[in-house]
């Protein structure tokens, strides 16, 4: 009686022990998921603000939670893009993979080793914004794409009517990659698609606030030069630009900078024009109003500050004054033109009219503008890579969440 007493209790003892195991297994899971979330989202986001070394930084934060790679049996591994899962292959995606193997109080009376080796995993995307079209629509759609255009974007897409939104037809395509989207603050009744729209927009989406707001506008205070005009090869310096600059059947090269420029700009017929560097800030001032600019006919390479050390806007390629009253038009006219570019082109005021032309970003290529008018044209946004910037992203407002 004694003895199977005894058996009994050892039995009971084992079982007890093995129910601790499991427990002990589940809550070390439950830790090691909170690490790999952590290591997720400070991943997509650190790599979202520009970090080029995002790994680093998801582990640090995993770290954070109490496992840190390599440090008491902690394996840590973060990819992108992820290798399971429905965000398999999804370039826009990380996936985050936290293993520990320790040893166990009572497993190993029943098993081989004795050892456990729990891991979990986490999957973290975001959008990635590069294209805010801000008009109401109260005059005519905001973003109309006509006549066979082209618009693909490997970023997300803002539209903030409530009334008339968008335009595509006449043969037109609008494809946004990546596992972006558009989104549209107005209905679906209010949307004319008659082209293919991949994927199709995401309607009644909350209104977004001007990405770039806490930017400080330039100040114009005189004249540098009065009347710019060329017309052989030449190389202008960073100013202000009274009454404009035109250019004609010229080669010319900015050097990096800030131009201010009143009374607009026209690059046109057969100008080859480049830029590393530079912010074109349009305004007021000097005898000179608001007015467009005009590139026609003409090729065009430009690149936006990467920091402040040159004077002019990192990240920005040409600014439009907040003041430029010119809802429903079009100030940035791009006419049988190719222009390439690294920068985001700020004109919340004024839209931009895209015509039998190209306007095609090289790693990062944003818009900001109240209205976009194409016509036979093509727009190429690529997949964003802002890590040549200092401080990385200029957009402050990007959603990472945990998808998987």
């Amino acid at each position: 009686m004694l003895i199977n007493f005894f058996l009994f209790l050892s039995v009971l003892f084992l079982l007890s022990g093995l129910a601790l195991d499991a427990g002990m297994l589940q809550l070390r899971r439950l830790q090691l998921q909170h690490a790999a979330d952590a290591a997720a989202l400070g991943a997509i986001y650190e790599r979202a603000r520009g970090l080029s070394d995002w790994v680093a930084a998801g582990k640090a934060d995993a770290a954070m939670n109490g496992f840190t790679d390599g440090v008491n049996s902690v394996s840590i591994s973060i990819v992108s893009p992820p290798t399971s899962g429905s965000y398999s292959g999804n370039a826009t995606a990380i996936q985050a993979t936290v293993t520990q193997s320790y040893h166990t109080g009572f497993m190993g009376l029943v098993s081989a080793s004795g050892n456990a080796t729990p891991g979990t995993m986490a999957v973290a995307a975001g959008s990635t914004p590069c294209l805010y079209i801000m008009g109401s629509g109260s005059t005519s759609y905001p973003f109309l794409n006509t006549h066979y255009s082209g618009f693909f974007p490997a970023c997300s897409m803002y539209v903030d009517s409530t009334s008339d939104s968008i335009s595509n037809d006449s043969g037109s395509a609008i494809t946004i990659s990546g596992g972006n989207k558009i989104f549209v603050q107005g209905s679906s009744s209010n949307a004319l698609l008659n082209g293919p729209t991949s994927p199709y927009p995401t309607f009644n989406f909350a209104k977004q606030n001007d990405p770039l707001a806490y930017v400080t506008a330039p100040i114009f205070s005189s004249c540098t030069y009065t009347n710019k005009s060329v017309s052989s090869t030449t190389t202008l310096s960073a100013g202000t630009y009274c009454g404009g600059i035109t250019i004609s059947a010229a080669t010319v090269t900015f050097n990096p900078g800030l131009y201010i420029v009143t009374g607009g700009m026209t690059w046109k017929n057969g100008s080859t024009i480049n830029g590393t560097g530079v912010t074109f800030y349009l305004t007021t001032g000097g005898g000179s109003t608001y007015a467009a600019f005009n590139i026609l006919n003409s090729t065009v390479t430009l690149s936006a500050p990467t920091s402040t050390s040159a004077g002019g806007l990192t990240g920005i390629v040409v600014f439009g004054d907040r003041s430029w009253n010119g809802q429903g038009t079009q100030g940035i006219q791009i006419l049988s033109s190719q222009v390439t570019t690294n920068g985001i082109w700020y004109v919340p005021t004024t839209g931009v009219n895209n015509s039998s032309s190209t306007l095609q970003g090289m790693t990062y290529l944003g818009l900001i503008t109240d209205n976009v008018k194409t016509y036979a044209s093509t727009f190429i946004f690529p997949t964003p890579d802002y890590s040549s910037l200092s401080g990385g992203s200029p957009y402050h407002d990007f959603v990472g969440s945990l998808v998987q």
